[in-house]
């Protein structure tokens, strides 16, 4: 062989090598971005559940909290539905208080369900006068659509469940807004949208500050592989599905400007959304705001690991901002 066509074949050779290796790197970033945003998770991704929310210590609340998620399941609901603002069909379970004084729309986290967000606070939100509307996020359980958006797009349909509420029970009664993880982010994100008046608080648990941001400590700290060289890639991916971007719509930009009270709370374990986002959202916070930490508590556990102190907190919070706010606030 020529040094001519020894040139050719091992440019050839070396061209190849590349284009399987960028091929290789597409078809990761595609399935990391399926498996973040599609109803349906990638077959290969199935597995590591436990590996991308990180490893949590063995938990003796585990079959306790089957149990409860099992029983409250069963509760006497009424199946409710309500239209979203891009046409998306949702769907929830209301449950309402015997005397109500308040109402609260629940959103649960990134591939959950509300009986696993919500069920140590069941029984504690029913016997405590709150009528609940806990809400499948879109993507998920009952509701429509194809995608689950971060928190870029579900607090409009926060928005749409407390018009609900207000269309059912009238505007007299505070309404809260409670997220648990991506559902504590989509409530956040609230604060960027112009809510109704008789929505006094926001309850947000566990809440990370951008779709990217979260995506990037994922990746990088649970799964082990670089987010800088697909960062672009997957915010346009990201594009293509929800016609928003991940890399501009975050919690920190919407707090700035918030006007309704926050209650934050985060675990001292999280291994999913690191405890550093919630002390940034509180930061960036402008609205009154209090914050919870709950020592021990893995990811979107600490109304399991400490329910009395949990619960003393959403006492308290309901009785500052019940009431609605005196004309001359």
């Amino acid at each position: 062989m020529n040094k001519f066509k020894k040139t050719l074949t091992l440019a050839a050779i070396g061209g190849g090598a590349f284009l399987a290796y960028k091929l290789i790197e597409e078809g990761i970033t595609r399935t990391l971005v399926a498996n973040a945003l599609d109803r349906e998770s990638p077959k290969v991704m199935n597995k590591m559940d436990s590996v991308i929310k990180g490893k949590r210590k063995p938990d003796p609340l585990h079959e306790y909290i089957l149990s409860e998620i099992d029983r409250i399941e069963k509760a006497d609901f009424e199946r409710v539905t309500v239209t979203a603002s891009d046409g998306t069909l949702l769907a929830g379970r209301y449950y309402p208080a015997d005397d109500p004084k308040r109402m609260i729309v629940a959103m649960h986290g990134w591939r959950g369900t509300w009986a696993s967000g919500f069920g140590a606070l069941f029984d504690f939100f029913h016997d405590n006068g709150c009528s609940v509307l806990y809400a499948d996020q879109r993507g998920q359980g009952e509701s429509g659509g194809d995608h689950m958006g971060f928190g870029t797009i579900e607090n409009s349909d926060c928005l749409a469940w407390v018009n609900w509420l207000n269309s059912r029970n009238g505007t007299d009664l505070p309404v809260y807004l409670c997220g648990v993880s991506m559902g504590a982010t989509s409530v956040l994100m609230c604060e960027a949208l112009d809510m109704p008046a008789n929505v006094r608080g926001i309850v947000a648990d566990c809440g990370f500050t951008s779709a990217n941001e979260i995506w990037k400590h994922v990746v990088e700290n649970n799964l082990h592989i670089s987010y800088k060289k697909r960062e672009k890639r997957a915010n346009e991916l990201f594009r293509q599905r929800l016609g928003v971007s991940a890399d501009t719509h975050s919690t920190v930009d919407a707090l700035k400007n918030a006007t309704i009270p926050v209650l934050f709370i985060h675990g001292g374990d999280d291994s999913f959304v690191p405890i550093e986002m919630t002390f940034e959202n509180f930061r960036a916070c402008k609205a009154p705001k209090r914050l919870l930490i709950v020592p021990n508590a893995p990811h979107a556990r600490s109304s399991w690991v400490d329910p009395a102190r949990y619960e003393e907190e959403l006492v308290s919070f309901w009785r500052e901002y019940d009431a609605a706010p005196s004309s001359d606030e």
